[in-house]
């Protein structure tokens, strides 16, 4: 007898001794009807690019009865495939298998897929769905706060996505940062990584001040996503130097004046200064709120030249200045220009052409010692007789004091002109330095071409053609404002606005637009179009050959040739007929 039947026998005699107690007992040695377990479901690569084949991993479990198979179904948004056996790594309790790329995939096809495994009892598991999808390119955000400073640490950021689904993120990929000043490529960064969000964080430093270009660059295999942004960077750019007397006696007591600015025009203010004489004197102050300092110092009790040195720190931006000092006991003047000291004064903003400019320098005497009869010349460009504007003279100019030169001009032509001051040119003032008589300064002079005294460079409308010169196409010329072919002459002028081959006269009376080459859009210029009107002809449509005739000759002749044949035959058979009834005839043929 069996086993079983044995087992069976054994508990129906206990229910019938009423010892159901340990039926129970004997019960819980069923056997398992549970699967394994299925877990760590992943794919690599977790986006791929057609056609790469995709690995599946997974762990599955059965510490009752063990694994017996396991299996990977996967299908596609038309049909589902062959499940694969997947294998088992060594003795681990990982197994994987390779999806395939499918011919009829390509970029953007989703695939999904399932794990199913089973133990030595037969009792299956499946797991959750998973899916992945090709993917064809990389979007790549960028942005950077603006503006900033020199010497700061300051942070791109970004996010790379594949196909612009916000979900697929391109994590862990390289990120190249190229930075440009103007065109000039500046720097390089390339150990850079999206992060397992996709998002980019770079630290970015400047050591100088400008507009840069921020290209961000995100390549993963074989894909690469590229953006764009700027930054403005601003530095200490401007910091002015002015001593109270460049030639003094030792020990005397000044002041060092000036302002600091930053290359976006704003004072650096509240800032450290230091002012040095050949490094072993120094003084230090602070700018204030508007950007001036002002600073004692006292001159070296040694007669000599010196170099005074003015500094202003601000964070890591440094910004210096540096001019001469003449300690002596012989009294001398020194006449002295500064270059934010020269002014125009025009009847209009900007200047105009053919009106009256006030051209005025401040100059100063700087030294110890009165000087009179100061020549002041006022020169476009360089110091050449051809470019002389026009000359004053001032009588006089005592030390520690300070005069205004100025002169009258009236610009024939508009651009930027270099507008130089010279103090005097021909030397007849023995002075302590002679380098600093000089200092120039640009100066724009517009046009107004309309007359409503309104330059060009600020006028909206320089023809006054009611078009505004961004959308004319000739913004000096009221006749015209459209050159729709590009071909130099405006559209009033022209007799081909599309330049098709075809008078725009000839156009009207055809149909077709004479502001359009092409009027119907097929590719085909009108002028050489069969039918300018129609995309679907472009050229003349050639003669159908006359199938129908040659059919119905056809047909004639195969008539022809049957009735020959029936004619010939009945004429035979005539002949023999009369053949049968004449047997002499007969026997004689």
């Amino acid at each position: 007898m069996k086993a079983t039947n044995i087992l069976v026998i054994c508990i129906l005699s206990l229910q019938f001794l009423g010892l159901s107690f340990i039926v129970s007992d004997v019960l819980d040695v069923s056997a398992d009807t549970v699967g394994p377990e299925i877990s760590n479901v992943c794919h690599s690569p977790k986006y791929p690019i057609y056609p790469e084949s995709v690995v599946v991993y997974a762990t599955v479990i059965d510490t009752e009865d063990g694994v017996d198979s396991v299996n990977l179904s996967y299908c596609d948004e038309i049909m589902c495939f062959f499940p694969i056996p997947m294998t088992r790594i060594g003795t681990s309790n990982v197994y994987t298998a390779t999806i395939p790329a499918f011919g009829g995939w390509g970029n953007g096809t989703e695939v999904e897929y399932e794990i199913i495994a089973y133990d030595n009892s037969n009792n299956p598991t499946t797991s959750e769905k998973f899916h992945f999808f090709f993917v064809s390119a990389i979007n790549v955000s960028s942005e950077i706060e603006s503006p900033g400073y020199v010497g700061d640490t300051i942070i791109l950021k970004g996010s790379a996505i594949y196909n612009g689904n916000v979900s697929a993120r391109a994590e862990t990929s390289q990120v190249t940062v190229d930075i440009y000043l103007g065109n000039d490529l500046v720097r390089t960064i390339s150990d850079e990584t999206t992060d397992i969000d996709g998002n980019i964080s770079v630290e970015l430093t400047f050591d100088r001040p400008g507009e840069y270009r921020i290209n961000t660059t995100v390549t993963n295999r074989t894909l690469s996503g590229y953006n764009e942004t700027t930054i403005t960077i601003i530095g200490i750019t401007y910091l002015s130097e002015k001593l109270e007397m460049t030639t003094c006696y030792p020990n005397q007591e000044m002041h060092v004046t000036g302002a600091a600015k930053y290359s976006n025009g704003e004072p650096v203010i509240n800032s450290d200064m230091e002012v040095r004489i050949n490094e072993t004197l120094f003084w230090t102050g602070k700018t204030d709120s508007k950007g001036n300092y002002s600073i004692l110092i006292t001159a070296p009790f040694e007669t000599d030249e010196y170099d005074v040195n003015v500094s202003v720190v601000n964070r890591s931006m440094i910004c210096y200045n540096e001019t001469s000092l003449s300690v002596t006991d012989v009294p001398l003047p020194d006449l002295t220009l500064y270059v934010d000291e020269i002014t125009f004064i025009p009847t209009h903003t900007p200047p105009l052409v053919n009106e009256n400019l006030n051209i005025s320098a401040v100059v100063h005497n700087s030294g110890s010692a009165h000087c009179s009869d100061v020549a002041v010349h006022f020169y476009n460009g360089t110091l050449a007789a051809a470019n002389l504007l026009g000359t004053c003279t001032l009588t006089k100019i005592e030390y520690g004091s300070s005069a205004l030169a100025n002169i009258t001009w009236k610009p024939t032509s508009n651009g930027t002109f270099s507008i130089l001051v010279v103090l005097d040119p021909l030397g007849a003032i023995t002075e302590s330095f002679e380098d600093n008589n000089n200092a120039s300064k640009a100066l724009f002079v517009d046009r107004d071409f309309d007359g409503d005294f309104i330059g060009d460079s600020v006028d909206p409308d320089d023809d006054e053609d009611g078009y505004n010169d961004v959308d004319d196409a000739f913004p000096y010329d009221p006749n015209e404002w459209v050159d729709t072919d590009s071909d130099g002459i405006g559209n009033n002028a022209d007799d081909d606005d599309d330049d098709d081959g075809l008078l725009d006269t000839e156009e009207a009376e055809m149909g077709t637009d004479p502001l359009d080459p092409d009027s119907d859009d097929d590719g085909v210029k009108d002028d050489v179009d069969y039918d300018p009107l129609d995309p679907e002809v472009t050229e003349k449509p050639s003669p159908s050959f006359p199938w129908i005739w040659v059919l119905l000759l056809v047909v004639i002749v195969i008539v022809v040739l049957i009735l020959v044949i029936f004619l010939s035959g009945k004429f035979k058979k005539g002949k023999k007929e009369d053949n049968s009834d004449n047997p002499t005839e007969s026997l004689n043929s």
